[in-house]
């Protein structure tokens, strides 16, 4: 049976001495990927989530948290709604012609913050940057204070550097990476928190924070408690601290969507269902396997366990990782893909302690009850360097079957179509799209009109007018966009220019009216 340990004391015992082995594959793991995040990071607005980050962002730089609908002259007032000119990614502002971004403001914050240093058109990257570089030295200095030796700690810092998931969304306009890093903060700073009130109100920072980049940081709660020991002083100091941050997401909130308790996605909870635990369960365990090896989830399991029989450290990670995951589980768009895996992504950190501290106390114990027997201790390295060397292989495979490295700037297209476009239509066109509304919306200037949320009715007087000629009106679809556009509008539109998978449509020439019959 495995000893269960409990938090070290962290006074008056001398700290570990540094595996110089080991931090230099730590630094050399930064290096690589903060390199891989300057050489292939994007900062683009291109579909509903880049878009809308960075529009707010923008917003935020001008001291605005909304913008007005951009108005269709040629049509009379009030013929078309709020929703039907806002873009992906955007919502109406109840009661006014006006729009806003729909996402939690933290990493708006972090962009625009960023953008006063870089410009808005690489904040992104350096915002990604700083996160990942964050997040290293918070997993060396939990591994330290878990007692993990600096070697497995490294281990940790490659897994998590090679996990596709991690790769995807540490170099995109993408709030995961940040949200990541700031739970990971959390945790620490709460781990410490016994030792100086400092560290207690550090840890009420980086929870409020985690929560302006991510409301479900709430979900961190439980591993805090447990991380400060139920003490009431560490505890007030992190509520006080933490508190106004959260206050400060809910007056967000009023003024932008003139509701508190949610953001501007409204009301999720149809998104979330019973039936999609075991769905769920199936989906993250076949890729987490897949990505990082059925010896990781054995792993796991093992820590689940050692938590339930009283090891401390693991009831820790346990409170922190399981709580994340347990609540995607229950949520219907966490089976749409692998990169979907990013819902848990602040969770992975915990999950990676967790079975590197199982394998190191596994490898412990064999090595004290079979000191002069060498099968089962070379057994037991044999294993465990397997599992890691499958869980980098297969990472890596991913990486290259996905090129990953291509999804940073991938949505470029959408900024290139976005500028095109002007450049090829008249100043007083109004333009049918939704795919690249927002990049419309971002780079452009151009009255924008979602046609999947346009009535009939409205639909009909556009047409009405462009046929008149009293309206210049086109469509930009983007392959995702033919299909559905052409189901409500049919395939006679010309086609008047492309760049990319942009195609630049228009109506219809008008028939002349049938002769009169004789």
């Amino acid at each position: 049976m495995l000893a269960l340990k409990g938090f070290p004391q962290g006074v008056g015992a001398p700290p570990p001495r540094s595996s110089r082995t080991a931090i230099a594959v730590v630094a050399l793991a930064a290096t690589v990927f903060s390199l891989f995040i300057l050489r292939f990071g994007g900062s683009t607005a291109g579909g509903a989530d880049t878009s809308g980050y960075l529009a707010s962002a923008r917003l935020l730089l001008q001291g605005e948290v909304s913008e007005p609908a951009r108005a269709v002259p040629a049509l009379p007032s009030g013929g078309l709604t709020t929703w039907e000119r806002a873009p992906l990614g955007y919502r109406p502002v109840p009661g006014e012609n006006r729009i806003a971004p729909v996402y939690p403001v933290g990493f708006p914050l972090h962009i625009a913050a960023a953008a006063t240093i870089t410009g808005i058109d690489s904040a992104v990257v350096l915002v990604n940057l700083l996160a990942w570089i964050g997040l290293v030295l918070v997993l060396c200095r939990l591994g330290r204070e878990l007692e993990l030796p600096d070697g497995w700690t490294a281990a940790a810092v490659v897994l998590f550097g090679l996990y596709p998931v991690t790769v995807l969304h540490y170099s995109r306009v993408m709030s995961d990476g940040l949200a990541t890093t700031w739970s990971a903060a959390t945790v620490l700073f709460a781990l410490k928190a016994h030792r100086h009130l400092r560290h207690a109100m550090l840890a009420g920072v980086a929870l409020g924070v985690a929560v302006l980049v991510r409301p479900t940081s709430l979900l961190l709660i439980p591993a805090v408690l447990v991380a400060e020991r139920w003490r009431w002083r560490s505890l007030a100091a992190t509520v006080a601290v933490g508190a106004p941050l959260a206050l400060a997401l809910g007056c967000y909130n009023w003024a932008t969507y003139r509701t508190v308790l949610t953001t501007g996605y409204g009301d999720v909870s149809r998104e979330f269902a019973l039936a999609n635990v075991l769905p769920c369960l199936v989906h993250f365990g076949s890729w987490l396997s897949r990505q990082l090896s059925p010896a990781f989830l054995a792993l796991v399991a093992a820590g689940a366990v050692a938590a339930v029989l009283g090891d401390r450290r693991q009831r820790l990670l346990l409170t922190w990782g399981g709580a994340i995951v347990a609540f995607y589980l229950f949520y219907a768009p966490s089976l749409q893909g692998w990169w979907r895996l990013r819902f848990i992504l602040p969770a992975m950190p915990a999950l990676l302690l967790s079975s590197l501290l199982v394998a190191r106390d596994l490898s412990t114990e064999v090595r004290r009850r079979a000191r002069d027997r060498r099968g089962p201790r070379l057994l037991v390295i044999v294993v465990l360097v397997g599992a890691l060397l499958w869980a980098a292989a297969s990472s890596t495979r991913a990486i290259v079957n996905d090129r990953l490295w291509s999804k940073g700037r991938g949505e470029t297209d959408y900024r290139n179509a976005a500028r095109w476009l002007e450049r090829q239509v008249e100043g007083d066109a109004v333009v049918l799209c939704k795919q690249a509304s927002g990049a419309l919306m971002f780079y452009g200037r151009l009255p924008i009109i979602r046609y999947d949320r346009l009535s009939d009715q409205t639909a009909q007087a556009l047409l009405q007018r462009a046929g008149r000629g009293e309206l210049h009106l086109y469509a930009l679809l983007f392959n995702v966009d033919v299909g559905p556009f052409e189901a409500r509008f049919g395939n006679k539109w010309r086609q008047v220019g492309q760049l990319g998978q942009a195609r630049l449509r228009r109506p219809p020439a008008r028939q002349p009216p049938p002769p009169p019959s004789l």
